[in-house]
């Protein structure tokens, strides 16, 4: 199954970055590699909100809360970023 989403997420051309409910990264796509500099053995079971790469991820800090409690309507968030690489 993990191929499978593997394969799906890389058709996609986008970089993508999957979290657990408890913010820790379960997936760390190549395009996200490419785009941040981090490859995923650098990402995958760290908690999102500790990682620099770029994006100011505090910012995300109570969006993705509010998705995992699901609070109100799609939250929205908009970021400064730099690419780092």
């Amino acid at each position: 199954m993990n191929a499978f989403l593997e394969s799906v997420l890389t058709t996609l051309q986008r970089a993508v970055i999957v979290v657990s409910p408890t913010r820790h990264v379960q997936i760390w796509n190549g395009d996200a590699e490419n785009l941040w500099g981090l490859r995923a053995e650098e990402t995958v079971d760290r908690d999102l909100l500790e990682l620099e790469f770029g994006l100011p991820v505090a910012a995300l800090g109570e969006p993705l809360q509010q998705v995992v409690e699901r609070r109100g309507d799609r939250p929205w968030c908009t970021c400064r970023a730099r690419r780092r690489g």
